[in-house]
This record gives structure tokens, sequence and C-alpha cells, in this order.
């Protein structure tokens, strides 16, 4: 029972800064996205979000694969991967039921001549809201492949800078 206390503590105090800094992300991002009407304003936000959101998921995911003892930097680095995907999957399952239970637009499903899609021009019923979903999974494994890449070199180097 003790050991599994010390593991749970450890995936706290490995996630507790970043899940901080996630929380903090998420609420800019909520303000300037519908406070400051930067959804409607730049094409490019919602990309952005999901982006970070990447690097953010990744480093949460690394934050819990620290604390099993004897891993592989490789298996840390794909459990860290998968496990951002998997947190942004959840986040897509969230937007579509609140669009179905509160006739919300977060998947961009409804038209809005005030609404930039993701490629900058205005959304029609002809560019539904799966054009969202999938440039939203596109920048989400960008931002977690890069973070993961960056992880991987920043350890690399520093292994090399040692000897």
């Amino acid at each position: 029972m003790k050991k599994i206390f010390m593991s749970l503590k450890k995936v706290y105090i490995n996630t507790d800064i970043i899940g901080k800094i996630l929380f903090a992300v998420i609420v800019l991002f909520a303000i300037l996205g519908d406070g400051f009407k930067f959804y409607q304003k730049f094409f490019w936000w919602d990309l952005l979000l999901h982006f970070v959101a990447g690097i953010c998921f990744v480093s949460i995911g690394l934050g819990i694969a620290k604390c099993v003892p004897n891993l592989k930097l490789k298996h840390m680095l794909f459990f860290a991967f998968l496990f951002a995907l998997s947190l942004h999957v959840f986040w897509e399952l969230f937007e579509f039921i609140c669009d179905l239970l509160f006739d919300l637009n977060m998947q961009r499903w409804h038209y809005d001549p005030h609404l930039p899609d993701t490629y900058g021009r205005i959304i029609t019923e002809r560019t539904p809201g799966v054009i969202d979903t999938m440039t939203d999974f596109i920048a989400n494994i960008s931002g977690a492949f890069l973070m993961c890449i960056g992880y991987l070199l920043k350890n690399r180097y520093s292994k090399r800078s040692i000897k």
C-alpha cells in the first residue's frame, strides 16, 4: 500500500506544475478566444490552441511515465504521445457532447458567417465541422510529436555533454 501511495505522490509532483501551466493556458485561451473574440479574428487561433494542448498533454504524460522505475526513454515517449492523443480524443468528444446538449458550435457544424474556419475562409454548409475536427487532430498530433522529438533531443544532447 505504501508503494502505491509513493507512486501516486510521484505522479502528483511530476504533473502538478504542468497541470497548473495547462490550467493557465486553458484559461488564457478561453479568455482570449471567447472574451476577446480571437476565434472570430484569427483563423489560426483554434489550431494554436490544439497545438499547445498537444505539447502540454505530452508533458503530463511524461510526468506520469517518469514514475515508472527503469522505463526506457523510447517507452516513456511512446506512452506520453499516446496519452496526448487519448486526451485529445476525449476533448473532441467533449466538444461533440456540448454541441449536442447545449446547442453550441464548438465543432463548427452550424453556419456562422462571422466565424472563420481553420483555413481562413468562412464556413459554409459545404465545409462541415469534420474539417475543424480533423485539423484539430493534426495540430494536436503535431504539437505532441514535436514535444516528443524535443524531449528526445534534449536527453540525447544532455547525455553527450556529460561525457
